[in-house]
């Protein structure tokens, strides 16, 4: 009765973590790749605006600067979908990819960005 009890608290905790992370994965192929060259986390005056940092993306020869809000959903894959970040959580040299929307007054907002490390193999 007791292992019972067990792994059915332990199916309720997975149930429960997985709801937090549920997060739909981008559907679609990203509007921009390339590599952190610059990250500038907001000031107290921006992150009363809903700014949390300026990322700059260096793609190919360009540089695209990617503004992150409460709203962009943001990722660290590490060779599988599922680690949900925060902007301190990038690094300067990771590649990257950029997803936008335009928000509902027809401006383009960052949707998504996924920075992408290398994955420990899951070995049974």
């Amino acid at each position: 009765m007791r292992s019972v009890i067990n792994i059915a608290i332990l199916v309720l905790m997975l149930c429960s973590i997985t709801a937090v992370h549920s997060d739909p994965a981008p559907t679609r192929g990203p509007e921009r790749t390339g590599k952190i060259a610059k990250i500038v986390l907001a000031t107290e005056a921006e992150k009363k605006e809903g700014i949390l940092a300026t990322i700059t993306i260096k793609d190919k020869d360009a540089e695209l600067f990617v503004q992150v809000t409460t709203d962009t959903k943001l990722w660290i894959s590490k060779g599988k979908l599922g680690d949900i970040a925060k902007p301190s959580d990038f690094q300067v040299g990771e590649p990257v990819s950029v997803w936008f929307k335009k928000d509902d007054k027809g401006k383009i907002r960052t949707e998504q960005v996924m920075s992408f490390r290398a994955g420990v193999p899951d070995v049974p």
